[in-house]
């Protein structure tokens, strides 16, 4: 048997908490775990409900209730596909008064059955932890903050209107962009002051930084900043979050977008432009995310995007350090999105698909039709942005990302690199190899 356990301190009494959980109608508005509940909860009797993992596939439970105490426990049962012994649920909802106005919340689970050992090795109990850790974030927030949400309160992730949800309650912060003046990083600049939200605009090319700020400018409800500097300089981080403390600014949205890449033989590429693409996409994103934790944990929500590629989940001859490093990306980030969520701070990878961006290869690809399609930068920023409110650790805008890992996963490692290095190769050098 695998056991979970979660618990937080809410700002009310035992009554106030008892009649939110019990309001069934109302699930869909503020739980991002448990989407939607319907039945009867008296002991004895059956209800259904949905639960929405935090990688966003859904699934449908039967449920029964075993002990019911108002105001202070709930024990029910649920069986996967409605068989008992397959994998069987035992869920107990605690309420235990601490003082006046303060209460403990604790939900535990105990799972148990034949799938278990196989489905526990996918999940380990993270994924139920961190949606029992939503749910109890997005419950403080609804119950101390009565009918009517403070923004700024707590985890709340509405499923109707998933976008203006997570942008709306971000107006006003401030995010700083990598990467900013050109391809996905500019848009990501554009698309965040539309809704609202003051940027820090960061990358070496000055001209075109400010010809981006001024443009933003236009919108007089928000601030731009330009910071015009190369990530490949190891002073960077800790000199521009010293200058923006300065002046008061908190990082609320971390956006590492900066990068480069190249295409070709391997051994052609000078050293030193491999020891910098190495410098601007791993050490300054490990950096930046590590220097503004403070920062990010300072507000009850924070996010940090970082943009990988499907090159990361396949091994792809003649971009190789370029593959490599989006395969670091995607690693390093999911791993920090399971210790990070629980303090809110979403860590969202960007597994972008073929994009019409400067990339090295891309005229290749086009000429070619090695991809049936490209990306706008501007379709990838929306797809990343509205995903926010569902606090999923990677996001796929490409077309058909499925396939790529399928086909990675499934044939054998000889098939995938050789055929992925075919399409790849950019022709016969002047040696004749």
């Amino acid at each position: 048997m695998k056991q979970i356990y979660t618990e937080i301190l809410i700002n009310a009494p035992p009554a106030a908490i008892w009649r939110v959980l019990t309001d069934f109608k109302n699930y869909p508005s503020w739980n991002p775990y448990e989407i939607l509940m319907e039945g009867d909860i008296e002991e004895g009797k059956s209800f259904r409900g949905i639960v929405q993992f935090p990688e966003a596939w859904k699934t449908r439970h039967r449920c029964r209730t075993l002990r019911l105490l108002p105001e202070k426990e709930w024990i029910y049962q649920s069986h996967y596909l409605n068989i008992p012994g397959i994998m069987d649920g035992e869920y107990i909802l605690q309420l235990e008064e601490e003082g006046p106005n303060r209460t403990r919340f604790i939900q535990k689970q105990n799972i148990q059955g034949l799938l278990v050992p196989l489905v526990w090795k996918w999940w380990s109990g993270d994924l139920i932890s961190i949606g029992l850790g939503m749910m109890n974030h997005a419950l403080k927030s609804v119950v101390e903050g009565g009918e009517t949400l403070d923004k700024e309160r707590g985890v709340v992730m509405r499923f109707g209107d998933q976008d203006k949800a997570a942008l709306e309650r971000l107006r006003g912060s401030w995010a700083l962009v990598t990467g900013a003046s050109s391809g996905i990083g500019r848009e990501y600049a554009v698309q965040l002051v539309a809704a609202g939200i003051n940027v820090i605009l960061l990358a070496r090319r000055v001209e075109l930084l400010e010809e981006l700020a001024a443009q933003l400018r236009e919108n007089d409800e928000i601030e731009v900043k330009v910071m015009a500097h190369d990530l490949a300089d190891p002073s960077v981080g800790e000199h521009l979050r010293r200058a923006l403390h300065a002046e008061g600014i908190r990082i609320r949205v971390l956006c590492n977008i900066a990068g480069s890449d190249t295409w070709g033989y391997f051994e052609d590429t000078p050293l030193h432009v491999y020891r910098s693409m190495i410098e601007v996409q791993i050490w300054s994103l490990i950096e930046f995310t590590y220097l503004f934790r403070e920062d990010l944990e300072s507000h009850l929500t924070s996010a940090v995007i970082n943009v990988s590629s499907l090159a990361a989940v396949q091994p792809v001859p003649y971009i190789t350090v370029y593959a490599a490093i989006k395969a670091f990306v995607l690693e390093f980030s999911q791993s920090l999105y399971g210790e990070w969520l629980r303090r809110g701070i979403l860590v969202q990878t960007v597994l972008a698909g073929p994009t019409e961006t400067g990339m090295a290869a891309f005229p290749r690809l086009k000429k070619y039709g090695i991809f049936e399609k490209f990306m706008l930068p501007a379709e990838v920023v929306k797809i990343s942005l509205g995903h926010l409110s569902r606090r999923m650790p990677i996001v796929t805008p490409g077309p058909r990302p499925f396939l790529h890992w399928l086909f990675a996963t499934v044939f054998p490692a000889r098939v995938v690199i050789l055929t992925l290095g075919h399409r790849f190769r950019p022709g016969q050098r002047s040696d004749g190899t």
